[in-house]
């Protein structure tokens, strides 16, 4: 089968499940996140409705997303302050779980996800006074090597591109009916089963099933912070020097993404 008959082929399959919601009163939802700020939190509770079948749609994950909004489906979002995404991701990326080489350039959906940025932080880092890379130096090995300051600077590059115009991009759907923005910190600050519990409210999946669905995505969500988790003793004085770089080298553009974004 040739290309144009893959498209077409897919795009039959697409057209048909999407029928098939129609039939059954489902909205298809897409529950969007960027870098950690969701994958934790929100992919747990995909999870969650997933393996409970009184849940009658299909909700689907997916990070970094920019698409034109739908009013047939529903989008839950979830945002954070531009600045705690540079420093919690300068703190993961450094300890090294998703390791990849700063000269890498992607070849499959996978290694996007593990790459991208990465190009903008090549480009730019002589511009900004970065130490250079070693032949084949690791990102990780990169942030391990390189003081504080550089880091979190390698880090801003990385972010600038794709996940800084996407999460303001997110943020900007605040309003529309069938979109609903959340913050990560909001979470934090009134725990996660009842962030929940607004989400399920807002997609329509009643009790019981949505207790069910909750009682899991939390355990799920617990198990994995664990393990994915971070040290934010220091997140503070991080973001304070974040500010700064942003202020010298980036025109205040993650503070001007801060504002809109609007989570703190």
């Amino acid at each position: 089968m040739g290309c144009l008959g893959k498209v077409i082929l897919v795009g039959l399959v697409y057209m048909m499940i999407n029928l098939l919601g129609a039939a059954k009163g489902c909205n298809f939802t897409l529950l969007g996140t960027e870098h950690k700020t969701g994958t934790i939190f929100l992919r747990t509770l995909v999870k969650a409705l997933s393996e409970n079948s009184c849940f009658g749609c299909k909700a689907k994950w997916i990070g970094h997303y920019q698409f034109p909004i739908e009013p047939s489906k529903q989008y839950v979002f979830s945002l954070r302050n531009p600045f705690a995404m540079v420093t919690s991701g300068y703190r993961y990326h450094k300890r090294g779980d998703e390791d990849v080489k700063i000269s890498a350039t992607p070849k499959t959906a996978r290694a996007y996800f593990l790459t991208h940025g990465l190009e903008n932080l090549r480009n730019k880092a002589s511009e900004v006074g970065l130490p250079s890379f070693g032949a084949g130096e690791t990102y990780a090995h990169y942030l391990q090597r390189v003081d504080e300051r550089d880091g979190l600077l390698a880090q801003m590059l990385r972010n600038e591109p794709i996940w800084l115009p996407n999460t303001v991009y997110m943020a900007q759907q605040r309003g529309i009916k069938n979109v609903l923005v959340t913050c990560l910190e909001e979470s934090e600050r009134r725990g996660a089963e009842e962030v929940y519990r607004e989400i399920l409210s807002f997609l329509k999946v009643a009790a019981p099933c949505g207790n069910k669905v909750v009682l899991s995505a939390v355990g799920n969500a617990n198990a994995t912070r664990a393990e994915h988790g971070t040290d934010r003793s220091q997140d503070a004085a991080q973001q304070e020097i974040v500010k700064e770089l942003d202020a010298r080298y980036f025109g205040g553009k993650f503070a001007n993404a801060s504002e809109i974004i609007d989570c703190s």
